[in-house]
């Protein structure tokens, strides 16, 4: 705990004594992402402990730190970041010692496999956000992180532009004003409606400033030629306006490429070579005196066809509904006779909850183990007279087995 407690303090406060490990941190508690402590916690304890180098850690903090804010600049739900980053450790590790590989390209690999809304934003994805984001809906504390980030990159001529921001000092720019005159009018031309309302919160016509109100809505020369304009601007985020003598959707699109580009070095997709060890694929048959607990199926074949499945229970509805395509009669006649046979209601002739409907009248419970599956099925043959060895399963062995 008195361990624990001090690598807290160290994440919180961005003290660990490495900079660019502080540096990182430092960027992910401006995204005050309190939720991957629980995978931030044993890292840093892993790297202390000398189980991973600092290569390691520092890689492994840029894709975290990569993964929220694609995440975030693709307005992915942050309800489904409590799940990842719970287990995201325990698993990186029990991959890395299965396959005695090294820690980040599990962990890479771990983080660019997640689906659906834990998914991991590809590029394409992140880059189509800076076409269609408005940073101004943006949760205040990314909208900070994004600018420091832009500003500083990879620097280490700091510019404090968070606290800065915080206190009032620098202000976000609108490059196009929010109120346009009749000469920003007459400079975008006639589209200048569709130009304002697509482009006016993207980050494109979004810069930093410690002059906002010098800026007001003048035309985009004057910004850049009065004192303290863009052309005198220390901010880095300004460098591209020094080489425009104006403001239209030309150079919007422009501005927005060159971010593009920028964004892909700031935050790239992660690039691993790791691949977990494949489980060894065996087919067994139904007649077999085999154990398969703690196994996957793949595929089934019946009769001679085979079908591809993704869990036992699907094998199983799949196999009766073709037993049942052979001859319904047999499966009506167990469901009569199940109390007085010995049979477990796993077949019913009533809708029931848990059951899965094969037919009108006919329903089959499936939640149960795979022993009772496929017992269910061996004595169904035995009633259609089909012999086992014609149901046979392609498996991933879960557990390692003696061979001798």
């Amino acid at each position: 705990m008195e361990r624990y407690s001090e690598i807290n303090r160290d994440i919180s406060n961005a003290s660990t004594g490495e900079r660019e490990v502080d540096e990182v941190l430092h960027r992910l508690n401006i995204l005050d992402m309190r939720v991957i402590k629980p995978f931030l916690l044993p890292l840093i304890n892993y790297w202390k402990l000398n189980k991973i180098d600092f290569k390691a850690l520092i890689g492994s903090l840029k894709v975290v730190e990569t993964f929220i804010f694609r995440r975030t600049m693709c307005s992915f739900p942050t309800n489904a970041l409590n799940k990842i980053f719970a287990t995201l450790f325990s698993e990186t590790i029990k991959l890395t010692n299965q396959g005695n590989t090294e820690f980040l390209p599990v962990l890479s690999y771990i983080l660019i496999n997640k689906a659906d809304s834990s998914r991991y934003p590809k590029d394409s994805e992140f880059l189509k956000s800076f076409d269609d984001k408005d940073i101004y809906d943006m949760n205040k504390n990314a909208r900070k992180y994004l600018f420091d980030r832009l500003e500083n990159q990879d620097s280490r001529e700091h510019v404090n532009v968070v606290d800065n921001m915080q206190d009032g000092n620098y202000t976000i720019e609108h490059i196009m004003p929010q109120t346009l005159s009749d000469s920003w009018k007459n400079t975008l031309g006639s589209d200048y409606k569709r130009i304002y309302t697509q482009w006016i919160n993207k980050l494109a016509n979004l810069t930093l400033t410690a002059y906002n109100s010098k800026y007001s809505n003048r035309s985009f020369i004057e910004k850049k030629h009065i004192d303290n304009g863009f052309d005198q601007s220390g901010f880095r985020l300004n460098d591209f306006l020094k080489n425009c003598n104006q403001w239209t959707e030309k150079e919007l699109l422009a501005r927005n490429d060159y971010l593009k580009e920028l964004a892909l070095k700031l935050w790239p997709y992660p690039e691993t070579n790791f691949q977990p060890k494949q489980r060894e694929k065996v087919s067994r048959t139904l007649d077999e005196d085999y154990d398969f607990a703690g196994t996957k199926i793949v595929s089934y074949t019946f009769k001679g066809t085979p079908y591809q499945v993704k869990s036992w229970i699907e094998m199983y509805v799949n196999v009766i509904e073709a037993l049942y395509e052979i001859d319904p009669t047999p499966l009506y006649k167990v469901i009569a006779m199940h109390a007085t046979k010995g049979w477990k209601c796993y077949l019913s002739g009533t809708e029931k909850n848990e059951f899965t409907k094969v037919a009108d009248d006919l329903y089959v419970y499936g939640r149960t183990n795979t022993w009772n599956k496929l017992n269910v099925l061996n004595k169904l043959f035995q009633i259609y007279g089909i012999d086992p060895a014609e149901l046979v399963f392609e498996i991933n062995e879960k557990k390692i087995r003696n061979n001798n």
